[in-house]
């Protein structure tokens, strides 16, 4: 495997290699397939820590084979799985990773997740910062069916949308999955796919996400990004004059409805 990776970046000029997938335990591979997953050195079905093992010799073969070309390997899914099976031990070899189910998986509006599992997704991110690795975080969103609320949808993307915000670090990029109910997955040019606040330009924060008044927040150069992950109403003081995206003027405290989001722009330079 690791000699087909050289030979496609060799021959394509690729920047590097996708590894999917990559998982710490077998509890994917054995939920997919109806038999075991068996280690053909010992002939005995894997156990977690020789699965985790073998992994990680194969992402050492790509490495070895690909050089310093980018390393980006998935299977991290939500922060809860890559902190309890300590999924970044892989990071020590590859250069980033993909955190698929960014918030949960299939979503409709309203998100109902509980904060605990919100913050271990931001944390998730903001140790893929730390560690100075890419992270590729993306949304699993069901689109909007016909008769469906738009606010509600609006509101949904608008949350989702800053809470990834709050925790991105330099090289993390951010996408929405959005599934039609029912209907093959294929592209159709025309749609709308971005979400109107994805199109939003803050420049580059000041500093980390921090927790005031129950409102989880982070400064940026141009604006500011507010998320209330609590099934509780929550409301922040605003310092200073404050607009919508779409040009509104905020009026301070900002009440924020449980499991929400803002993203607002400094009215003046």
């Amino acid at each position: 495997m690791a000699k087909a990776y050289q030979d496609y970046i060799t021959r394509y000029g690729y920047d590097g290699a996708f590894v999917d997938l990559v998982t710490p335990t077998t509890q994917y591979v054995n939920y997919k397939k109806n038999g075991k997953a068996v280690n053909p050195r010992t002939g005995k079905v894997y156990t977690d820590a020789d699965w985790k093992a073998a992994n990680l010799d194969l992402l050492r073969a790509i490495r070895g084979a690909i050089g310093n070309k980018l390393m980006i390997i998935n299977g991290a899914g939500e922060g809860r799985s890559y902190f309890r099976d300590s999924y970044g031990d892989f990071l020590a070899v590859a250069d980033g990773a993909a955190l698929e189910g960014f918030l949960g998986w299939w979503q409709k509006p309203p998100w109902k997740g509980a904060e605990a599992d919100w913050k271990t997704d931001m944390d998730a991110l903001v140790d893929c910062a730390k560690r100075g690795k890419i992270a590729l975080a993306t949304a699993n969103v069901l689109k909007r069916a016909e008769g469906e609320s738009a606010k509600a949808y609006d509101e949904l993307y608008r949350f989702i949308t800053a809470s990834f915000l709050l925790g991105m670090g330099k090289g993390h990029s951010f996408a929405y999955y959005a599934k039609v109910p029912g209907q093959p997955e294929e592209y159709r040019p025309g749609e709308e796919v971005l979400p109107a606040c994805g199109k939003v330009s803050l420049g580059e924060p000041r500093g980390a996400y921090q927790k005031i008044g129950g409102v989880y927040q982070r400064d940026f150069e141009r604006g500011m990004v507010l998320v209330n992950p609590t099934a509780r109403e929550a409301s922040v003081t605003l310092d200073g004059a404050w607009i919508t995206p779409e040009g509104i003027t905020v009026q301070s405290p900002l009440v924020l409805p449980p499991h929400n989001g803002a993203i607002l722009l400094r009215s003046t330079p």
